[in-house]
């Protein structure tokens, strides 16, 4: 059987349901951008109906990486940040695989993004696109200040939000210790 590819073109579909945290998309914006690290890494092709449903389910483990990243980083809670959670809906398809299969999947494409994105380019990426979900519109001179002044306060390991969301998306988590989950199991 011949290997496919899911395209972008194609994702984006799946990306449009699971991805609305923002009013202004940065989210959606930040997905089509890692989508090409997981092509990248070959996450993305399938051979098998098996093995395209979980290339399909990669694009609910970003979603949930992200809305991780979005809580632990505290943007989430921004005062006009108007940020929308996954839906009980959408957790009952993502949860209907086994904890191990998403704890797998969630490891599979944290490693592949710290591979595309390392040294903390990963959390710069995530936090430039939630920071500017939940403030809206900023300038490219605004965002990078607020950028370098949080790698400062994580280069001296000071405990804090952004200190947190940082070790989330370089070490990951056990989908049980996501924060942003409603306790459904």
């Amino acid at each position: 059987m011949d290997a496919k590819l899911l395209t972008w073109k194609e994702a984006r579909i799946i990306v449009g349901y699971y991805f609305s945290f923002w009013i202004d998309g940065e989210d959606k914006i930040w997905a089509k951008i890692i989508w090409s690290a997981l092509e990248n890494a070959g996450l993305t092709i399938y051979k098998t109906d098996d093995e395209e449903m979980i290339v399909r389910s990669r694009v609910a483990i970003l979603a949930l990486i992200y809305q991780e990243f979005s809580v632990r980083s505290e943007l989430s809670e921004y005062q006009d940040a108007n940020f929308r959670r996954l839906t009980q809906q959408h957790y009952k398809e993502i949860f209907s695989n086994t904890i191990n299969q998403l704890d797998e999947q969630v490891y599979i494409v944290l490693e592949a993004l710290n591979k595309e994105y390392p040294n903390g380019a990963l959390f710069t990426l995530m936090y430039e696109s939630a920071f500017r979900g939940s403030h809206g519109s900023l300038t490219v001179e605004q965002t990078d200040e607020v950028i370098e002044n949080v790698k400062k306060i994580i280069l001296d390991k000071d405990f804090c939000a952004e200190y947190d969301a940082f070790n989330f998306c370089t070490h990951g988590y056990n989908i049980i210790e996501f924060r942003s989950i409603p306790i459904i199991f």
